[in-house]
């Protein structure tokens, strides 16, 4: 249960009235929040609250944030795997550049040679670059997982499972 819910709980009946009555000072997160502890307890909902709910994005913030999450993952994963393509990339063309040079120039020891250091620099500087771009997304990663670490608006399931560690925890 999240922090917000538990104090909402904690609360007397009265500061739930109050609250209810009130619905502007709260977030639409908060509204929603004091509607779900007003029906636990079988209160009424005060016709303010409801007419502030009502007006608001039918989409739970809960679900919009695990869903920005989500897409951020998703994101540093696709940067992640660009820079694997590019070392990839880079390794390929530099063992076709030696392949295509030794069959042109033979086995020449001048030129085989020339072929070779093009070849060497192509692989590192492709898996150099490689190797960045993937660090930005591991980057981008690790921001997230302390964003989602540290939210509010998530309980610890949905921290995993917008994490992937759901996954891994049912194996």
């Amino acid at each position: 249960m999240s922090d917000t819910k538990q104090m909402w709980r904690e609360k007397s009946d009265e500061e739930l009235r109050h609250a209810a009555d009130h619905p502007l000072d709260y977030t639409p997160t908060g509204r929603q929040i004091i509607l779900a502890e007003l029906a636990r307890r079988g209160m009424p909902a005060s016709a303010k609250i409801l007419e502030h709910s009502a007006k608001e994005d039918p989409l739970n913030a809960d679900t919009s944030v695990k869903k920005r999450y989500q897409d951020g993952y998703r994101a540093s994963n696709t940067i992640v795997g660009v820079g694997n393509a590019i070392k990839i990339t880079g390794i390929i063309t530099a063992l076709a550049i030696v392949v295509a040079g030794v069959s042109i120039f033979g086995m020449r020891a001048r030129s085989i040679a020339t072929v070779f250091i093009i070849a060497a620099l192509i692989a590192i500087f492709s898996f150099a670059f490689g190797v960045l771009v993937s660090a930005l997304g591991q980057i981008l990663r690790a921001g997230l997982d302390v964003a989602v670490y540290s939210s509010t608006f998530l309980e610890d399931k949905d921290r995993a499972a917008v994490m992937g560690l759901d996954k891994m925890t049912d194996q």
